[in-house]
């Protein structure tokens, strides 16, 4: 199946309820992209399919950098609409980063340091992360 017709099937599944998605369906979906392609689906996302996939990670068979992609565009665009980042974003943003490890992700956080997007009180969530987000504190 060709890349944009795929991703217009999975797009067009998110026109849908979410109670209704089927994830079956969507791995079926993303089974039938080439490994090369893969990767590059998070710009084709619509936000609604991109926020639903980042959420539910674990649950589709996606390669490991085209996780680190979808991460990284759902953050991205998050943080881009904020001017401060709330504890909800930058928690989400820390658990992630602990379960993946993804560079992509601590580029994010070292980004929102160096814009004073992060308040003081919520300095201390980033506790415990890389010794790179460490010396940005």
């Amino acid at each position: 199946m060709e890349h944009s017709k795929i991703i217009e099937r999975l797009n067009n599944l998110f026109s849908k309820k979410t109670s209704e998605l089927n994830k079956r369906e969507i791995n079926f979906l993303l089974s039938k992209f080439r490994y090369d392609d893969i990767e590059g689906i998070h710009g084709d996302l619509c936000n609604t399919a991109l926020q639903y996939i980042s959420n539910n990670l674990e649950d589709f068979h996606l390669p490991k950098g085209a996780k680190e992609h979808i991460l990284y565009k759902k953050y991205a665009f998050l943080i881009s609409e904020k001017e401060d980042i709330d504890a909800e974003l930058l928690l989400g943003l820390v658990s992630d980063y602990q379960n993946y490890y993804f560079l992509a992700l601590e580029s994010l956080i070292i980004e929102m340091l160096k814009k004073d997007k992060i308040s003081i009180q919520h300095i201390g969530l980033l506790d415990q992360l890389s010794e790179t987000i460490q010396k940005e504190l």
